[in-house]
């Protein structure tokens, strides 16, 4: 196991771990300041806040009683309409009750992580670390939250660091967790350069950022580092191959392929779908810059390559899995931009 994991293994043990704010402290500082704000619902949900076990439930019940604006931000993120939630949370972030702003930032921000929307979660997010620290009780789904809006935009060694900070600081956040955040971990420091699981997680931040129509050049140039991973693993697969003697196999079915190609009317470009298919089933790296052509369509080019479509077969079932939503998300975007030319 990894020295560092280790060591907060042995520091949560002897209660060496650095706690963050307390639950009963939040608690208290919010019942002071429900006493000293000019609000009329305060007063009215003081029992309330007292006798709630969760401090974070009392405190988000009570301000939703307390303020109506907050309780239409909620309904809008519970309904999907995130978008109407952010323009709300841009209001609520001035105020003065800075209990407020910490809790709407977190249920915004959680959100929108559900939504797989981690850029935007994340400043959120990082505000409860920050300037906003002392006035909420969702301190470590917060630190875990950050650590996973890292891990799907790729920054890697930063959720590590973050995934590790929450287990040092939160030895009393919930199982399921702790537990998820030792498999993050885990799992990204094994990630190597140019293998199966670096695609993965590229070609999973490319699924998710095509959701939300973004084609920009991030996202094209994870597309070529996975077509580029998945062309190497190809090679890699077919030598294998050839080493166990079963190289005629593919190159009698190659030897078909073409036979029965030839025995067909030649068909333009345009007709077969340009040059995304190879007869004798190995990769051919091409340029996918098409002049006025739009990055839907590059990228769905890409993503129709034999790097891809070759591999797909051979992939364990997360990966082929993931290979097929990616596909999937390129083709429907794709469609989407150019039904609006």
């Amino acid at each position: 196991m990894n020295k560092t994991l280790s060591a907060i293994i042995v520091s949560v043990l002897l209660g060496c771990s650095v706690s963050g704010n307390s639950d009963d402290a939040v608690r208290t500082a919010f019942i002071a300041h429900l006493q000293q704000i000019d609000n009329p619902a305060a007063r009215d949900v003081l029992a309330a806040v007292s006798q709630t076990e969760n401090t974070a439930d009392a405190i988000h019940s009570a301000l939703a009683k307390m303020y109506p604006e907050y309780q239409a931000l909620t309904n809008a993120a519970d309904a999907g309409e995130l978008d109407v939630a952010k323009s709300k949370l841009s209001t609520l972030l001035e105020t003065a009750d800075k209990f407020l702003a910490a809790d709407a930032s977190f249920y915004v921000g959680r959100a929108l992580m559900n939504a797989e929307r981690f850029e935007e979660a994340l400043p959120l997010l990082r505000d409860l670390q920050n300037d906003l620290f002392d006035y909420s009780a969702n301190q470590g789904v917060s630190q875990y939250y950050v650590g996973q809006a890292l891990a799907g935009m790729l920054r890697h060694d930063e959720a590590v660091g973050a995934l590790m900070e929450f287990l040092q600081t939160n030895p009393d956040a919930p199982e399921r967790l702790r537990v998820s955040a030792w498999r993050q971990i885990q799992e990204l420091q094994n990630v190597k350069p140019e293998t199966i699981q670096d695609a993965y997680h590229r070609m999973d931040f490319s699924r998710r950022r095509l959701r939300f129509a973004e084609a920009g050049e991030q996202t094209q140039e994870e597309q070529h580092r996975v077509v580029k991973i998945l062309a190497k693993l190809i090679e890699e697969e077919e030598k294998k191959q050839c080493s166990g003697g079963q190289c005629n196999k593919p190159n009698q079915q190659s030897q078909q392929n073409q036979q029965q190609a030839q025995n067909q009317p030649q068909q333009s470009k345009s007709q077969s779908g340009g040059n995304s298919s190879n007869p004798n089933g190995r990769f051919v790296e091409k340029s996918y810059d098409t002049g006025t052509a739009s990055p839907w369509s590059r990228l769905r080019d890409m993503s129709r390559d034999p790097a891809n479509v070759g591999l797909k077969d051979k992939l364990p079932p997360r990966y082929r899995e993931l290979v097929e939503r990616y596909n999937d998300a390129v083709d429907n975007n794709s469609r989407k931009t150019e039904d609006n030319r």
